[in-house]
């Protein structure tokens, strides 16, 4: 499968990248690298829309200047680029977020080794990141865990790393699910039940712990089937949208027996805890 890259000069680059991200995001694109100054991000050919990809509203802004370029890529390319490009990320102190070809860093409490490739998730955005210590607080042992929208599978692979089983990780994307198995191998979970799907596929699932890094429209969209997904007195984690959108997602999850208990920032990010 070949793949449309559109590569992003911004100035401010920060926060414009992340802005710019969660709106492509929406619309198909399922891959973002920060190179050399540029925000580099991936559709599947087919996926590819000019006239979205005009509409979004970052390009429009004048709190911002953006130039783009397009071109098609082939997929064994960006995998290359993840290779020379992809850097560790740590989170808290903790936690390691590496790829097969970076050195161990045993003296982390929780090594993650991710390969990317075509996958969204890597530690890098703001909201893995947030995810990723947001989880840090849960007690997972013995618990049973729904990643949603799983990407690399990099929060399911943290949930099990810390005692949860088991584990279910759903991705709409083949590619993600393929992804995230190898993913789960390599981080010694290869037990982890990866498939794909969408919000249909959690019909029967009852989890104690439900996370959902999507983004806004998706996660209001689903959100009456993590509640039914979820255990009385169940966890669900959400992330993937921007501050300003914190009191919308409250009042979905409060009308489907979701009820609020905390939130972390970064970079205008959120994640939202929720108890059922």
């Amino acid at each position: 499968m070949n793949y449309i890259e559109v590569s992003f000069e911004l100035d401010p680059f920060e926060p414009w990248s992340d802005v710019i991200s969660a709106e492509l995001g929406e619309i198909g694109f399922e891959s973002f690298l920060e190179e050399d100054g540029r925000l580099k991000t991936y559709v599947p050919i087919e996926l590819y829309d000019e006239n979205l990809l005009k509409s979004c509203a970052t390009l429009h802004s004048e709190l911002v200047k953006v130039f783009y370029q397009v071109r098609e890529v082939e997929q064994q390319n960006w995998n290359k680029e993840w290779e020379s490009n992809f850097s560790p990320v740590y989170v808290d102190n903790e936690i390691c977020v590496r790829a097969t070809f970076h050195k161990p860093e045993p003296e982390f409490a929780y090594e993650i080794i991710i390969d990317p490739k075509m996958s969204f998730g890597t530690g890098h955005h703001s909201t893995t990141h947030l995810m990723l210590s947001s989880m840090r607080a849960i007690d997972f042992k013995g618990k049973s865990v729904l990643d949603m929208g799983s990407g690399t599978g990099v929060l399911a692979i943290f949930a099990a790393m810390r005692g949860a089983k088991p584990v279910y990780a759903i991705d709409i994307d083949e590619w993600c699910s393929v992804n995230a198995k190898e993913n789960a191998e390599a981080n010694g979970v290869g037990y982890l039940q990866i498939s794909q799907g969408d919000k249909e596929d959690m019909d029967g699932l009852k989890v104690d712990v439900l996370l959902a890094n999507i983004n806004r429209n998706i996660l209001l969209y689903q959100m009456d089937a993590y509640s039914k997904a979820i255990n009385p007195g169940g966890e669900l984690h959400v992330s993937g949208f921007y501050t300003e959108d914190v009191e919308l997602l409250i009042e979905e999850a409060n009308k489907n027996g979701l009820n609020f208990v905390s939130k972390n920032e970064m970079n205008n990010w959120t994640t939202l805890k929720f108890k059922k």
